[in-house]
């Protein structure tokens, strides 16, 4: 069981960045930019969704640790 929770802690923080990576592309590249359609409502609403429930969550996995604190902030944070 030890073993197995060792191998998927990488995994948690690949996705993690993985979220936060494919985020930052589709709003600062220009590749990212030229990918959004005209209609942005749904974009914008899945990087919120992204950023404000994914993240925090990816993040309590990798950390193994639940904090209140810690998910609050992240959520905030999302937000900006």
């Amino acid at each position: 069981m030890a073993a197995i929770n060792k191998q998927t802690r990488p995994l948690w923080l690949v996705l993690l960045l993985l979220v936060l990576s494919s985020n930052i592309i589709l709003y600062r590249t220009s590749f990212g930019i030229d990918m959004i359609p005209s209609d942005t409502n749904m974009v914008v609403l899945g990087s919120l969704l992204d950023l404000i429930i994914v993240v925090p969550l990816l993040f309590v996995a990798w950390r193994k640790k639940f904090n209140i604190k810690i998910m609050i902030v992240l959520m905030a944070t999302g937000v900006f």
